[in-house]
């Protein structure tokens, strides 16, 4: 047996998933930014990978995957406009390197989602920049 003084209303429940944010607005920065495959393996992602500014969840993670290369024209436009949303939030319009998008502060609308491949699992959503 442990003997231990503990009120659990001094702590914010445990979701089971320490790194999910819940549903608000976070001042965020990019931090690193990479260009994946895809998992069908026919196209390739934009992958940035977003780190929170405010205190309360400092340091924890974000991630934008951004289909900039894909067989449906869609999702290609679809990412096309995220990345215009990020680039005028961080004040660089033109560029040519990912790299000049890092240690830019913007705000980021973020969703807590259920998982739909596990259910009871949350991951985060980028709703808007």
């Amino acid at each position: 047996m442990v003997q231990l003084n503990f009120n659990a209303n001094q702590y914010e429940p445990s979701t089971g998933a320490a790194d999910v944010l819940e549903t608000g607005v976070y001042s965020v920065q990019i931090v690193a930014s990479e260009v994946k495959q895809t998992k069908s393996g026919n196209g390739y992602m934009l992958v940035l990978t977003l780190s929170c500014l405010d205190q309360h969840v400092s340091g924890r993670k974000l991630t934008a995957r951004l289909n900039i290369h894909n067989p449906n024209p869609q999702a290609v436009e679809i990412a096309y406009r995220e990345l215009s949303a990020i680039s005028h939030v961080v004040g660089v319009l033109n560029w040519q390197d990912s790299q000049q998008l890092h240690g830019r502060p913007f705000k980021v609308s973020v969703e807590k989602e259920e998982r739909n491949d596990k259910p009871g699992s949350f991951s985060n959503s980028i709703k808007a920049y």
